[in-house]
C-alpha cells in the first residue's frame, strides 16, 4: 500500500532520454566551438605575451653589448647554446615557458624535448636571422641596431621574431631545413599543412586563426596574416642582410 511517506521512485523513459541526450548533444555542438575559439583566442594572447617578454630580453642585450644584436645561431664558436633561444634560457634566465607557443603542438619546452627529437628542430619561434645574421664568427662584424638604422629600417615594421614551423621528426615534408629557431624572408608562410609565398626554407606559421604573432623591433607584437607578411616588397622583412650584402628597401 502507497504511504505518503514513502520514497518515490523516479525514472526515464526511453523516449525521454533519447531527448535529453539529443538536447546535450545540441547544446555540445553550440558551445565547443566558442570553448575552442575562446582558448585559442587565449593562447594566442599567451603567444603575444611570450614574444613581448623574448623582445625585452633581447633588448637588454644590446643595451648590455654596446647596441649589439644577438645573433640567431652560431653564438659561440663551438656554439655550445645551440642558438638564441637557449641563450635566453641559459644566460639571460627567460622561463621555458615564455619560449614555447602554447598552440603549438609540435614543439616541446627546452628541457623537456624527447629523446628521439633533435634539438634544433622543435621550436616554434624563429629570430629573422637576416636581420642579425649569425655574426659570431669573426667574418664580419656584429650587427647593431644603428647599422639597420642607416639601411633605413622602420622598427615598427621590420619583424624580429615570430611563430615559427616545427618540425621535430621531419613529417612537415613541405619545410625545406628542420631548424625552426629561424624565420626567413624566402621561405614563406606555413598553413593548413603547405608552404606559400616561399620555398620553405625557415617559413613563419600562422597558426593563431590564420595569423602570426610577430615580434617588430620596436617591442609591439603585431598579428599578420601571410599574405600580409610578404606584400610590399617585403616591407616587413627589409633592410635584410642577404647574398653577403644589405638588401635595403
Amino acid at each position: 500500500m502507497y504511504s505518503p511517506s514513502s520514497p518515490r521512485i523516479f525514472s526515464f523513459t526511453l523516449t525521454e532520454l533519447v531527448v535529453v541526450l539529443g538536447l546535450l548533444a545540441v547544446l555540445s555542438a553550440l558551445v565547443l566551438p566558442v570553448y575552442s575559439s575562446t582558448s585559442a583566442k587565449a593562447q594566442g594572447v599567451s603567444c603575444a605575451g611570450n614574444l613581448k617578454a623574448i623582445g625585452m630580453a633581447l633588448s637588454v642585450y644590446s643595451d648590455d653589448n654596446d647596441d649589439q644584436l644577438l645573433a640567431a645561431f652560431r653564438l659561440y664558436e663551438q656554439d655550445t647554446m645551440q642558438n638564441w633561444l637557449y641563450y635566453l634560457k641559459q644566460a639571460c634566465g627567460v622561463p621555458s615557458e615564455n619560449l614555447l607557443c602554447p598552440q603549438e603542438s609540435e614543439s616541446y619546452l627546452l628541457d623537456s624535448v624527447p629523446g628521439d627529437a633533435r634539438y634544433h628542430m622543435v621550436f616554434s619561434y624563429g629570430m629573422h636571422y637576416e636581420a642579425v645574421f649569425d655574426n659570431y664568427n669573426g667574418t664580419h662584424p656584429r650587427f647593431t641596431r644603428r647599422q639597420q638604422r642607416e639601411h633605413g629600417q622602420v622598427p615598427s615594421d621590420h619583424i624580429w621574431v615570430g611563430d615559427s614551423a616545427p618540425n621535430p621528426y621531419g613529417k612537415n615534408e613541405g619545410i625545406a631545413v628542420g631548424s625552426s629557431a629561424l624565420l626567413s624572408s624566402h621561405g614563406g608562410y606555413w598553413e593548413n599543412g603547405a608552404v606559400h609565398e616561399g620555398n620553405g626554407w625557415y617559413p613563419t606559421s600562422v597558426r593563431h586563426e590564420g595569423k602570426a604573432n610577430l615580434l617588430m623591433f620596436d617591442g609591439h607584437v603585431e598579428a599578420l596574416a601571410g599574405s600580409e607578411l610578404f606584400a610590399q616588397n617585403l616591407l616587413h622583412w627589409k633592410p635584410m642582410f642577404y647574398d653577403w650584402k644589405w638588401q635595403d628597401r
